[in-house]
């Protein structure tokens, strides 16, 4: 059984953000990156109070750190971060050394616009989706890439795919069928198979996606809602009542014991809202 229940104080915090397109733990599970397209923000994960920022708009994404999105090393040692363009369709995925503060690299996709961002715990497999726009029927098309950054090279591609998720051994990956709109996928990363479907009712839409760090356990944030599933018999753990808007981000911590979610702003006066609660089993 999980428990997130506000009126038993299970919601640790709750913190403002401009629009969230991503977020990451650091190694040291202390500090939180927060992706919200004008800057790299940074919180303190157990209060939720800002730190001073990685980037904002006066360090731009051509000196390495993009602002779409942020994930960190396992061992502290980079700093994997996102940029992508709705005006060009192109996405840069750079990595950026923190001990010698340089660019080690990047990796572009000149065919969609990169939402979603995940790395695996031995840092070899990165995934990532992207939306490449509208068919004739003006249905939305999105395809995932799995990469292993050893070699930088694509080792399976999803169509009709995504958002995602990859499991931090870099095993599995999940996907929500878009053909559909609503099952969620489950992938072998080394064989690039489809292993198994989690078929959920048509009643909410999926945004967002992650794996808990055993590989057991899948969340989902959509349309107004946060699921738990366990992989294995597709089981439906929990799920909330409804939230004010929609779940457009989501994130296990490194241990397990807590959830990280980001409910959208309502309007382009409002805020988003990061909220970090307590797992209980």
């Amino acid at each position: 059984m999980f428990a997130y229940s506000i009126n038993n104080h299970e919601i640790l915090w709750s913190a403002k953000e401009n629009s969230i397109y991503g977020f990451s733990y650091d190694p040291g599970h202390s500090l939180l990156g927060v992706a919200n397209f004008e800057a790299i923000s940074i919180r303190n994960v157990d209060t939720g109070q800002e730190e001073p920022p990685i980037v904002n708009r006066d360090f731009p994404a051509t000196q390495c750190i993009g602002r779409t999105d942020i994930k960190f090393f396992s061992d502290g040692s980079k700093i994997v971060t996102l940029e992508s363009s709705f005006d060009t369709y192109d996405s840069q995925i750079y990595i950026w050394d923190e001990t010698s503060e340089k660019c080690l690299g990047k990796l572009t996709e000149r065919k969609g616009y990169a939402f979603d961002l995940h790395l695996s715990q031995d840092n070899n497999y990165l995934g990532i989706a992207l939306f490449s726009g509208r068919d004739d029927e003006n249905r939305v098309s999105n395809y995932v890439q799995i990469w292993d950054l050893s070699d930088e090279k694509k080792i399976c591609t999803y169509e009709n795919s995504g958002p995602m998720a990859l499991s931090p051994d870099g095993k599995i990956s999940a996907s929500i069928n878009i053909v559909n709109g609503n099952d969620i996928e489950i992938w072998d990363v080394r064989s690039c198979e489809l292993i198994e479907t989690i078929v959920r009712k048509p009643d909410n839409r999926p945004y967002s996606l992650d794996i808990d760090r055993k590989g057991e356990l899948l969340a989902m944030g959509g349309e107004n809602t946060i699921q738990i599933w366990r992989i294995e018999d597709q089981k439906l753990l929990f799920e909330t009542e409804n939230l004010y808007n929609n779940v457009s981000n989501i994130r296990f911590s490194p241990d397990g014991k807590y959830l990280l979610s980001a409910i959208q702003r309502l309007s382009g006066n409002d805020e988003g809202i990061i909220t970090l609660w307590k797992i209980i089993n």
